[in-house]
């Protein structure tokens, strides 16, 4: 017969077995190299900060004050390196998005770092899967803080446009390419070697 006490380690038990699974696994450490601004690794896999939205690597913002275009992008990254340093990086996993990326709540020496890079302004609460972060991203605009300081497209925008971009010059590579050339192996065409579709 069960006693209160072990029932209740027994329940406990449970409950963190299922809080492990929940969690997408066990908790991952270690020092971590910076991707860009909400991306980094640690032992060869992938992490995506959970809940925030950096400028991509190569997005620009401007400044306000006098009007100059600086590399956002690329200083969000940076001030996540400073950061973190050589320091022990720990990771609670959650689920892995479509790109293969482990989405984590990351901490490095007790500070919750999707929290400081939004409250320093360098990333969004990602409010499409998470409000965890939007009173930190309120303050960071308050203050004008780095990708508040002016204005900035939003970086889930600005990777759509690229990918339309992309898509763009595709299609206009696929139009310049001829249709036929003594070059291209028997049967195929330049266009068919490009990956383009031709009737």
């Amino acid at each position: 017969m069960r006693t209160p006490l072990l029932a209740a380690l027994l329940a406990a038990t449970a409950a963190l077995g299922d809080a492990r699974a929940d969690a997408g696994g066990p908790a991952l450490a270690g020092v971590a190299t910076v991707i860009d601004g909400d991306t980094i690794e640690i032992h060869g896999r992938r992490i995506r900060l959970h809940g925030i939205d950096a400028p991509e690597a190569g997005q620009t913002c401007r400044r306000q004050s006098d009007g100059q275009v600086w590399p956002c992008g690329r200083r969000a990254a940076q001030a996540l390196q400073a950061l973190l340093g050589r320091r022990t990086v720990e990771c609670i996993p959650g689920k892995t998005d479509r790109y293969g990326r482990l989405n984590a709540r990351c901490s490095v020496g007790g500070v919750d770092i999707e929290a400081w890079m939004v409250r320093q302004g360098w990333a969004l609460a990602y409010r499409r899967y998470s409000q965890d972060y939007v009173d930190e991203e309120a303050q960071a605009r308050g203050a004008r803080r780095n990708i508040w300081s002016g204005t900035m497209q939003n970086p889930e925008r600005y990777r759509r446009d690229q990918a339309t971009a992309r898509r763009s010059r595709a299609v206009t590579d696929c139009e310049r390419t001829p249709r036929q050339s003594s070059a291209s192996a028997p049967g195929r065409t330049p266009a068919a070697e490009n990956g383009c579709a031709r009737n």
